[in-house]
C-alpha cells in the first residue's frame, strides 16, 4: 500500500472540516424540527411575547431594551436584565408577527451555530475532528438540551451558550496564534458583551478565561509578567463593571435577586448547595425523568443518607480537578468548564425556581469535553476498537431519547401533563394547565386541575376566585356559591368575601339567599359599612325602602366620609316626598364627592318644591365647577 501523501491527507482534514459540520446540522434538523409546529407554551412564553406584543411591535425598543427588564410591559418588577433576549424577540415579531414558528426557528439556528463553533473549540483542543465531532454531536443531541431549545423562553440560554462557545474559541486563538491576534480578541470582548446582556450567569464564565490559560495555553499566566497578564484580561473585566453599573443605575442594585426570591436563609441554600449539584450532575449523566418541575422538597439528594452522598461526591469532583491535571489538561478544563458552569445554579444567589434544565446548557460544553477526554484516553489504550461504537451508540441513544422528549413542548397542555405525571405534588402545574384550558373555553376541563390546586394550596385566594368564575362560566352556579362559602370560611372576617357572595346570588337572581349572605356577614362584621350599604341597595331593588333607609343610614354612621349611601337614601328620600330628609342627604353626599349631573339636577328642583331659593341660585352658580 501506497503511503498517505501530504496533499491526500490535507484533503481529508479539509474534507472532514466540512463535512463534520453538516452532519451536525442534519442530525440537530432530525431531532428538532417537530418543533416548527410546536406553539407558545404558558410558562413565560405569553409574559415575554404573546402578551408582551405592543412592545416588540417597535424595532425602536431594540434601544429602549437595554434600559428596562425583560419582563418590562407585564410585570412591574423583575431582576432580569437581558437586553440581547429581548432584541431577537424584537426582531422574530418583526418578521413573524406572533407566529410561533419563526421563534423556534431562530432558536434553533443558535443552536446549530453554539454546536458548530462548539466542534471547531473542541478540535482545537483535542487536535482529533473525531473527538471534536463526538463532543459536538453529544452536546447537540443530549437529551436535557430539548427544555433550551424546544422552549421558546429558554432561547436566554441558548443564546448564552453561543456567545460562550465563541467567547472562548476566540480566546483560544487569541492565545494561541500570532496572527490577527487584535481581531481574535476583540471577537472574545464582543461575545463576552453580548453573553453578559443576554442572561445574568455569563459572569461566571468569565473564570473560563484564566482557568484555560492556567490548563492548556501554550503561553500561561507564569510565562508572563502579572502585569501584562493582568492587562490582558483587563478589557474583559472593564466590560464587567459597566455592566454591573448599568444594572445598578437601573435597578438600584448589583443583583436584586435576595430581595425577590431569598424566601429562604442564606444558611440554607448553602446546605441545599450540594444537593442541588449533584441534581443537575445526574440530569447530565442519566437525563431520565425529565420534566420542566424539580422541586425542592422532593429531592432525592436532599433525604439521608443521599445528602451525605452528595457532599462526598462534591469534594471527589474537586479532587478530581486536581488529580486530572497531572495526566490530562484538556479533562481538567472540562471539569473546571463543568464547576464553572454550575455557580449559577448552586441557589446561592437564589433563583425563582432552583432546578431548571435550561440552565445546563452552557455547563454541557463542559461535560461533552469530560466524556470526548475519556473517550480520547481509552481510545489510547487496549480499548480503543470498542471507544468509538460506544460513543456512536451514546449519540443515536441521545438522538432518540430526545426526539421522543421534544413533543413534549408542543403546547401547554403536553408540557403540564407531562410535569404532573412526573412531580404530582407540584401545585403550579395544575394552576398553569388549567389556565390553558381557562383561555380556550374548555371549562369544565379546568375545575378538577383548580380543585387539585386549591386542595394542595388551601390559602390561595386567587385559586379559589378562578374556580368561582370557573363554575359560574361553566353554568354551574349553586357550585360556584359553594366556592364563595368556602372563601368564607377561610376569610370570615373579611367582608369582602360576603358580597363576592351576595352578588354571585344577585345574579343568579336568587335575592333572597344574597340579603341572607349579606346579613351574615354583618352578624360576622358588625363595622362594615359596605355591607350594610350593598344591603341596602338590594332592599330598594326589592321595593322594601324601609329598610333600605335603615342600611343606607347604618353604613353612613359608620363610615360618616363614604357619600354613596348619603346619595342613594336622599334619591329614596324624594321619591317619599321626605323632601327635607331628602335635600340633607343630598347635602352631605356632594359635600364628599362630584355628583353626577341627575343628582344635582335633583336638589335643585327640591330646592324649587321646599322654596329654597337662595339655596337653588347657590347650586345653579356652582354646577359649572361640577
Amino acid at each position: 500500500m501506497k503511503p498517505e501523501t501530504t496533499s491526500s491527507s490535507t484533503s481529508r482534514y479539509i474534507n472532514a472540516r466540512a463535512f463534520f459540520p453538516l452532519l451536525i446540522v442534519a442530525c440537530i434538523a432530525i431531532v428538532y424540527f417537530q418543533a416548527f409546529s410546536f406553539d407558545f407554551v404558558s410558562y413565560d412564553d405569553y409574559d415575554l411575547i404573546v402578551y408582551n406584543e405592543e412592545f416588540l411591535s417597535n424595532p425602536g425598543n431594540i434601544l429602549t431594551s437595554f434600559t428596562t427588564h425583560a419582563f418590562t410591559g407585564k410585570r412591574a418588577e423583575s431582576v432580569y436584565y437581558r437586553p440581547v433576549l429581548q432584541s431577537s424577540y424584537i426582531l422574530d415579531y418583526t418578521l413573524w408577527g406572533l407566529r410561533p414558528t419563526g421563534y423556534h426557528l431562530t432558536t434553533l439556528i443558535a443552536h446549530i451555530l453554539t454546536s458548530i463553533l462548539l466542534f471547531f473549540l473542541l478540535n482545537k483542543l483535542f487536535h482529533r475532528n473525531l473527538f471534536a465531532l463526538v463532543g459536538s454531536l453529544l452536546f447537540a443531541l443530549h437529551p436535557a438540551q430539548t427544555e433550551a431549545v424546544a422552549w421558546v423562553a429558554g432561547r436566554n440560554d441558548v443564546l448564552l451558550g453561543l456567545f460562550i462557545v465563541l467567547m472562548m474559541l476566540s480566546y483560544v486563538h487569541y492565545r494561541e496564534q500570532s496572527e490577527k491576534r487584535f481581531l481574535f480578541l476583540l471577537t472574545s470582548l464582543l461575545a463576552f458583551t453580548l453573553a453578559l446582556f443576554t442572561k445574568e450567569p455569563a459572569a461566571f464564565y468569565l473564570l473560563l478565561l484564566p482557568l484555560f490559560d492556567f490548563c492548556l495555553s501554550r503561553k500561561t499566566p507564569d510565562n508572563n509578567p502579572a502585569s501584562k497578564y493582568t492587562k490582558q484580561l483587563a478589557p474583559f473585566a472593564a466590560i464587567f463593571v459597566i455592566y454591573l453599573s448599568i444594572r445598578y443605575l437601573l435597578f438600584g442594585d448589583v443583583v436584586g435577586a435576595e430581595r425577590l426570591y431569598g424566601n429562604s436563609s442564606l444558611v440554607e441554600r448553602f446546605a441545599q448547595a450540594p444537593a442541588i449539584v449533584m441534581q443537575h450532575l445526574s440530569l447530565l449523566i442519566l437525563p431520565v425523568n425529565l420534566s420542566i418541575v424539580h422541586p425542592l422538597d422532593s429531592l432525592l439528594w436532599l433525604s439521608q443518607p443521599w445528602n451525605i452522598f452528595s457532599i462526598i461526591l462534591l469534594v471527589l469532583l474537586l479532587v478530581a480537578v486536581v488529580i486530572s491535571r497531572r495526566y490530562d489538561r484538556v479533562l481538567t478544563f472540562g471539569l473546571l468548564w463543568l464547576v464553572v458552569g454550575l455557580l449559577p445554579v448552586l441557589n446561592i444567589i437564589p433563583l425563582a425556581v432552583p432546578i431548571l434544565e435550561h440552565r445546563l446548557y452552557v455547563p454541557l460544553v463542559g461535560f461533552v469535553i469530560i466524556v470526548s477526554s475519556v473517550f480520547r484516553l481509552l481510545h489510547s489504550t487496549k480499548a480503543t476498537r470498542v471507544v468509538l461504537p460506544i460513543a456512536y451508540i451514546l449519540i443515536m441513544l441521545s438522538g432518540i431519547a430526545s426526539f421522543l422528549r421534544v413533543p413534549v413542548w408542543q403546547n401547554s397542555e403536553t408540557l403540564w401533563t407531562d410535569a404532573i405525571r412526573k412531580a404530582p405534588a407540584v401545585s403550579r402545574s395544575y394552576f398553569n394547565l388549567s389556565g390553558y384550558f381557562f383561555e380556550k373555553q374548555q371549562y369544565e376541563k379546568v375545575i378538577p386541575l383548580m380543585e387539585k390546586y386549591i386542595e394542595l394550596e388551601p390559602l390561595d385566594f386567587i385559586a379559589y376566585t378562578k374556580l368561582r368564575q370557573t363554575y359560574f362560566l361553566a353554568g354551574r352556579y349553586l357550585h360556584a356559591a359553594d366556592v364563595c362559602k368556602r372563601m368564607i370560611r377561610l376569610n370570615p372576617t373579611n367582608p369582602e368575601r360576603y358580597i363576592e357572595a351576595a352578588l354571585l346570588y344577585e345574579r343568579i337572581n336568587q335575592p333572597d339567599s344574597a340579603v341572607g349572605m349579606y346579613e351574615q356577614g354583618i352578624l360576622a362584621v358588625p363595622g362594615a359599612y359596605q355591607l350594610h350599604f350593598r344591603l341596602g341597595l338590594l332592599l330598594e331593588k326589592k321595593q322594601q325602602s324601609d329598610s333600605a333607609l335603615y342600611q343606607y343610614n347604618k353604613s353612613c354612621s359608620l363610615n360618616p366620609s363614604f357619600a354613596p349611601p348619603y346619595v342613594l337614601a336622599g334619591r329614596l328620600y324624594a321619591s317619599r316626598g321626605e323632601y327635607e330628609k331628602a335635600i340633607s342627604s343630598l347635602e352631605q353626599g356632594m359635600s364628599l364627592a362630584t355628583p353626577p349631573q341627575e343628582d344635582i339636577e335633583l336638589l335643585l328642583s327640591l330646592y324649587l318644591k321646599t322654596k329654597q331659593e337662595q339655596k337653588y341660585n347657590n347650586l345653579l352658580k356652582q354646577n359649572n365647577r361640577y
